[in-house]
């Protein structure tokens, strides 16, 4: 084989395994393209669901919230009725307690009326 020859044949080797590495190389920056394709849909997936957690959990709050309000209105209509109810009675038991006074003061007075000699 003449120099010339084996030139040719270590230059075809080396452009040979230059085309190998060329190809090896595309092969490696597609899978990491398809890497970081997967990854980045991961993350949008990922951050979906976090917008989704956090809609629902404000949405717990807010009726959370409402039923705090609705149970502190039942709450307050409560207190007032029974404090509108503890001032009846109390009137009530005032009226009682006067009736109470004059009956004793009436019977009172019959007893002295009875006790007074006939003239």
């Amino acid at each position: 084989m003449s120099a010339a020859a084996v030139k040719q044949s270590g230059a075809d080797d080396h452009d040979h395994g230059s085309h190998e590495e060329i190809i090896e190389i595309k092969t490696l920056l597609k899978m990491l393209v398809e890497s970081q394709a997967k990854q980045a849909e991961s993350h949008a997936k990922q951050a979906e669901s976090h917008a989704k957690l956090a809609e629902t959990q404000s949405e717990s709050y807010a009726r959370l919230a409402e039923t705090q309000a609705s149970t502190h209105q039942q709450i307050i209509e409560i207190l007032k009725s029974t404090n509108a109810a503890a001032a009846t009675n109390h009137h009530k038991h005032k009226q009682q307690v006067r009736h109470c006074e004059n009956a004793d003061k009436e019977s009172e007075a019959d007893e002295a009326k009875q006790k007074q000699p006939i003239l």
